[in-house]
């Protein structure tokens, strides 16, 4: 969700990372569903300013920042020019070439923040070419960079940019008089004008509704850190934030900065740090008594985002015993009083900050449990008051977290009518877009609903088996956004199938699935495609029918000839991929095991030998690039195939044996009880018994 730094940096770099991850997390909420919502000139203000830096780190993180935003949201594009990007980008560049300088003197900004600017002025080409003031002075400024510029890559990407430009400048002159071009220049000067009036109230705007935002980052960038705070630092950052404002206007106002800066101060300290033990010495020292007072005794438009920003710091990146120490000064009705805030940072936080205290609820109780914060939340009308902030809609961020935060509130539990089906809708729909990283919180917060029989018919509603199945058996043809549209409809699927199934016992509902043509169809995926175009959410729409079930089940995925497809995506570079493939093949050739003697060889030891599948499966073990659990897992399957049976292959007994007898002492008792097992059926075998027994080991019984 938001930026953190766990690895540690140089000193002279830290501030410019603090500075970084501050900008995106309070105007990178992206994927903001209704745009109409945001004002972009004063989001993007920030980030141009980022960019424009002349410091490298803020500079690539400015880039980076909206390009991505543009790749969400095409709609920055008009915040980005409303606040005269191109006469600023424009106005920086020339600095390169003021004063007379030769080009050996084009260091006024280094080469990293010239190309990061260039990057942006092509990202906007491509997005909008019509949009983009064709200047003289850039026009300039790029032909005097194609010749001078300091790097290749430089002098290549302004080219590539004059063509652009001045191609499109020449289109639009063909076939045109004099009065027409005069017409024109009067018509861009006029823009230029409009822009820049518009650039003007955009900053008034930023100064009147934004500022605070300016001086939290400016703030962060400048406190010192170095120090580590004591209980009387505390103290007294508490009383700052508890003195009463009486007095004149002025002096009034003063105070109200001096807590606004108080409140900076308690950023800084934990922005980007997990600080547990800070963060219990400032709440036992008052500051979370004195934040939540404040923000329920201030006027709402006098709440300032470092207001709520200094208590969200508190909730993000702590343990329980963090958030449980939060719960007990009963921060719900403060925090919810804040979604009538006009700011829709001030919403976002407050929103995220009910979200990270009930999911230390969550962890710290039984999942067949009601929710421990749901009557306290209900009894202040929260649960309504969320479920109204999602209908609201004000953004993608708040939309998400209003939601997830009533699932966890009903985890196992009926959703109330009203609610069920846009919730669920909702989640549903996240699944088919393309943000991979929403789709894993949607599908968890379905797994959580679809405990409860009422919310699985629910989520069950339009779901038509046979459907999916035909979806699935699409390949992927046609031009590449009709590729990219059977890929999001068919790995929305998968999502679907996965929240409906995961950690549910429902032989009956796994049946049908199995018959649909579900399988047969992802088996058919894992077999043909291109293992980059399988993703994570395939392989997890296979594993869950895998587990949990009966032998009836596993006899009839068993029956679908898996192996070969399986084997085949053990290669895929995703662990998560591999982790499922590995598991699923476990899962299958279980049943082989269980339903045969000891004594006797594996079942499906031929089966999975035909397509080089224990020469893979070795493969896969001695891979550097994998996980410990996906190592465990590969011998495991080895040690069951070869059940009465020597492995002939030297350097594979002497490495699947170790690792087996290794997972005696493994901390987890699945894998040494599993470890035990294989151990006791390799040892069927005179050759494998000897290798055990080296050493004097003792095959346990």
């Amino acid at each position: 969700m938001d930026s953190s730094w766990e690895h540690p940096v140089p000193t002279a770099e830290y501030g410019s990372l603090q500075l970084c991850g501050a900008v995106i997390s309070v105007v990178g909420q992206l994927g903001v569903e209704n745009s109409g919502e945001i004002d972009w000139t004063i989001a993007c203000a920030p980030l141009i300013a980022m960019l424009l830096s002349s410091d490298d780190v803020i500079s690539n993180v400015g880039k980076n920042s909206i390009t991505t935003l543009l790749d969400q949201n095409e709609n920055i594009v008009t915040g980005i020019l409303q606040v005269s990007f191109i006469d600023r980008s424009t106005e920086t560049l020339s600095d390169l070439f003021s004063n007379s300088q030769t080009s050996s003197s084009i260091q006024a900004i280094s080469p990293t923040v010239t190309m990061n600017i260039l990057l942006v002025i092509d990202s906007l080409l491509t997005l909008a070419n019509e949009k983009i003031p064709r200047t003289l002075k850039l026009i300039e400024v790029l032909q005097k960079m194609q010749k001078e510029g300091k790097t290749n890559a430089i002098k290549q990407k302004a080219k590539m940019l004059l063509f652009v430009l001045q191609s499109e400048s020449q289109s639009q002159n063909e076939g045109s008089g004099g009065i027409e071009r005069k017409n024109e220049m009067k018509e861009l000067e006029q823009k230029q004008i409009e822009e820049q009036r518009k650039r003007i109230e955009a900053e008034d705007k930023l100064k009147q509704y934004g500022q605070e935002t300016e001086d939290l980052l400016r703030s962060i960038n400048g406190i010192d850190n170095s120090k580590e705070l004591k209980q009387s630092d505390w103290i007294e950052m508490k009383n700052e934030l508890q003195l009463v404002e009486r007095g004149t206007e002025l002096l009034k106002e003063e105070i109200r900065q001096r807590k606004i800066k108080t409140c900076q101060k308690i950023i800084s300290v934990f922005i980007g740090k997990k600080n547990n033990e800070g963060k219990k010495l400032a709440i036992e020292s008052g500051i979370i008594d004195a934040l939540l007072h404040l923000l329920m005794t201030y006027p709402l438009g006098e709440i300032a985002i470092s207001h709520i920003w200094a208590l969200y710091i508190f909730t993000y990146a702590s343990n329980n015993e963090i958030k449980l120490l939060i719960i007990s000064k009963n921060p719900f009705q403060a925090l919810l009083r804040l979604f009538d805030h006009p700011n829709i940072f001030v919403v976002n936080r407050a929103v995220v900050s009910i979200y990270n205290i009930l999911i230390s609820g969550s962890n710290t109780t039984a999942t067949s449990e009601p929710h421990p914060h749901f009557t306290t939340i209900q009894a202040l009308d929260g649960i309504q008051k969320l479920f109204s902030l999602f209908q609201r809609n004000i953004s993608q961020y708040s939309k998400n977290f209003a939601a997830e935060s009533i699932t966890d509130l009903f985890r196992a539990k009926e959703l109330p009518n009203e609610m069920k089906r846009e919730i669920i809708n909702h989640f549903k729909a996240i699944l088919i877009r393309s943000e991979d990283d929403e789709k894993i919180n949607a599908k968890n917060a379905l797994c959580k609903l679809a405990q409860n029989s009422a919310n699985l018919a629910e989520i069950m509603n339009d779901v038509d088996l046979d459907q999916v199945a035909h979806t699935l058996r699409k390949k992927l043809d046609g031009n590449e956004e009709q590729q990219k549209q059977i890929k999001i409809q068919q790995d929305g699927d998968c999502w679907i199938l996965v929240s409906i199934l995961s950690g549910r016992e429902d032989d009956e509902l796994r049946l049908r699935i199995i018959n649909s043509g579900i399988v047969d169809a992802l088996l058919n995926i894992f077999l043909t495609r291109d293992l980059k175009t399988i993703t994570h959410a395939f392989s997890q729409a296979f594993i869950i029918l895998t587990y949990p079930l009966s032998n009836e089940i596993r006899q009839s995925l068993y029956e679908k000839h898996p192996y070969p497809a399986l084997i085949k995506l053990l290669n895929h570079p995703n662990n998560k991929i591999a982790d499922d493939t590995i598991t699923s093949i476990y899962n299958i050739m279980i049943l082989g095991t269980d339903s045969t003697s000891i004594s006797e060889k594996h079942p499906h030891f031929a089966e999975i030998q035909s397509c080089d599948g224990i020469r893979k499966l070795f493969d896969l073990f001695k891979r550097n690039d994998i996980t410990k659990r996906i190592k465990d897992r590969g011998a495991l399957c080895i040690g069951n195939l070869f059940r009465s049976q020597e492995i002939a292959d030297k350097q594979m007994k002497t490495d699947i044996i170790a690792h087996l007898k290794a997972l005696l002492k493994d901390p987890n008792d699945w894998n040494k009880k599993s470890a035990k097992n294989a151990l006791i059926y390799l040892a069927q075998n005179a050759a494998n018994r000897t290798e055990i027994e080296k050493d004097g080991f003792i095959i346990p019984e």
